[in-house]
């Protein structure tokens, strides 16, 4: 791979202890945790891969229910932007934002998005959507202004034609990374997805040598 996404989101969620969660965004410790982190990612691998921020959605952070509403993801969202323009001196290429939904993104979403798709605009890096867990494509465009639409668990054979931008790419599930399904080859897809905990290291090079191949 040429990029290498940095999950950002997880070091916040991980000390928040309740209370206000878009606050918990400007928490000194993991902010600075993640400044250090980018850092060292920046130092070592600065012109040999691109460093893209990945951002959980924040209908997925509030728990997709009733407490998703727009006023609260849209709270988060511009919590989130902030917390994203602390790093923007940094060499990033670009912004992944997941999401888990499974249907169409609602109105209320795409409008508590928008700004973390304009920032990232802002400041010169490519946007891209990753729909973590839709398997059978229901979801098939998002109205935000992407440069990559990303299925990670979709078969390669069904991810939707693309003609235009935002591009399309999946195909590498979790069949794919267990060995139970060959790696695709060809098409006019850009290959994407997320090797899963349990894959063996063995299996990711055997599957990764036949990529390149």
């Amino acid at each position: 791979s040429h990029c290498l996404s940095v999950d950002i989101t997880s070091p916040f969620m991980a000390a928040h202890e309740g209370g206000d969660l878009p606050a918990s965004f400007a928490a000194s410790a993991p902010l600075d945790f993640v400044s250090e982190a980018l850092n060292a990612l920046a130092h070592r691998f600065e012109s040999r891969l691109d460093l893209v921020l990945k951002l959980t959605a924040p209908w997925d952070l509030l728990g997709g229910g009733d407490d998703a509403t727009f006023d609260a993801m849209d709270d988060l969202g511009t919590a989130l932007a902030a917390c994203m323009r602390r790093f923007s001196d940094r060499p990033i290429a670009g912004l992944l934002l997941e999401t888990a939904r499974t249907e169409a993104l609602t109105a209320d979403e795409i409008d508590a998005y928008e700004p973390l798709i304009s920032a990232a605009r802002h400041y010169g890096w490519t946007t891209a959507m990753a729909l973590s867990a839709d398997r059978d494509g229901a979801i098939a465009s998002v109205a935000l202004d992407l440069d990559l639409l990303l299925w990670p668990q979709l078969e390669a054979a069904r991810i939707p034609s693309a003609a235009g931008k935002p591009a399309h790419g999946g195909g590498l599930n979790d069949d794919v990374w267990s060995a139970l399904s060959a790696p695709p080859q060809g098409g006019s897809a850009l290959l994407y997805g997320a090797i899963p905990a349990a894959a063996t290291p063995e299996t990711i090079v055997s599957i990764t040598r036949a990529l390149q191949g």
